[in-house]
């Protein structure tokens, strides 16, 4: 074994000791805002909603006619189409 393997395997070990302490921490705090969720609604919402939606946006697509789409009604019905026609 060489130093470096050495160096990398005892950052492996780290890592997932961080990883374990990180995930048991993680579950600590959900079952906090779970228990407390009738009574700190907010606090769960906020939570909820900081773990689901989208982060990114999409960017504006280019229609048939050369034109930028303007809003996600848009993108949705340029994908959709585009989509459509391959499948079918």
């Amino acid at each position: 074994m060489t130093g470096c393997e050495g160096e990398y395997n005892r950052y492996c070990r780290k890592r997932k000791t961080a990883q374990k302490v990180n995930n048991r921490l993680r579950k600590k705090f959900e079952n906090m805002v779970a228990r407390e969720a009738k009574t700190k609604p907010r606090a769960f919402w906020g939570y909820v909603n900081s773990q689901t939606g989208t982060k990114e946006r999409l960017s504006p697509l280019q229609k048939w006619d050369g034109q930028l789409t303007q809003n996600d009604k848009e993108k949705a019905e340029l994908l959709n189409n585009c989509f459509e026609s391959v499948f079918t």
